[in-house]
């Protein structure tokens, strides 16, 4: 099945843009209409994108759907966010997360400096050391130890964003994940985005050259998708991709879309993604 087709079914069963004017409404909404497309990621991001009646919402489907093509065989029942970047910020800098003692009983102390949907999500998949030899562990956010700080933002504002603390919080090997695709990541991240972004204009236009732009696009990702699985990567068509996303953009300027937020800056989340576009984004 393409996932044209997959779309078409999408909206069979009834799957529209529902109004969220909350991260934790989003959040509810995409439990109960995404999460049972798992592991289907990329299904995941166009029905994520579908019904998401904003980019905030939009840059969250493609994210939720890239950390499953990652982490997949790790056990994601909701929102997870991926802690990699050592909080580098202050003078002296915050010192990075550790482990002490092993993967196999460990506790972890430190910081990580970017946590999206702080307020929503439920696990962590953290990053333990850098390159081949780092370990994974997938971390509940109740679990002791573990303390997220909000931060104030400017991009994608409706997204919550925030810092991770982590005071001897235990791990146990059963919290080891496979971190073997994380080299995917800058690959497929753009990709589960432009998904979530084509079935959010989808979701909010009929008109037709809009339609015919989006299904272009899907059929691109999906192509590219299939190549980086067989372990393929082709720059070249990546690139095409690129600029299929960027032309949807251009087509839907001015709203047409009918996003809800703050459309004029968090539309740039798209070009952020795109290799051939410089955008200065604030954090």
């Amino acid at each position: 099945m393409t996932y044209n087709k997959v779309y078409e079914s999408l909206v069979a069963t009834g799957l529209k843009r529902i109004e969220s004017a909350s991260e934790a409404a989003y959040r509810d909404a995409w439990n109960e209409r995404v999460v049972p497309l798992d592991p289907d990621p990329l299904a995941m991001a166009i029905a994520g994108g579908l019904i998401a009646d904003r980019m905030a919402w939009v840059f969250v489907a493609g994210y939720q759907a890239a950390c499953r093509h990652v982490f997949s065989s790790a056990a994601l029942r909701s929102w997870v966010s991926y802690a990699a970047t050592e909080d580098r910020e202050g003078d002296p800098p915050l010192p990075g997360v550790r482990l002490t003692g092993e993967p196999s009983s460990g506790t972890l102390s430190g910081n990580k400096a970017w946590i999206g949907a702080a307020r929503g999500m439920e696990q962590l998949v953290v990053r333990v050391g850098t390159g081949p030899g780092a370990t994974y562990f997938l971390i509940d956010r109740e679990r002791r130890g573990v303390i997220i700080d909000l931060k104030p933002r400017d991009f994608l504002a409706g997204l919550s964003q925030g810092r991770a603390r982590f005071e001897e919080t235990p791990v146990t090997g059963a919290d080891v994940v496979d971190g073997d695709g994380i080299e995917m990541l800058k690959f497929v991240e753009p990709l589960y985005v432009y998904a979530a972004f084509c079935g959010f204009a989808l979701g909010g236009t009929s008109e037709s050259d809009v339609v015919s732009h989006c299904h272009d696009c899907l059929d691109a990702v999906d192509e590219v998708l299939s190549s980086l699985r067989a372990g393929e990567v082709d720059e070249v068509r990546q690139g095409d991709v690129d600029a299929l996303a960027l032309d949807l953009l251009a087509r839907l300027a001015g709203n047409r879309a009918n996003a809800a937020g703050e459309w004029e800056t968090d539309q740039k989340i798209v070009a952020m993604y795109s290799r051939d576009v410089e955008v200065d984004i604030p954090h």
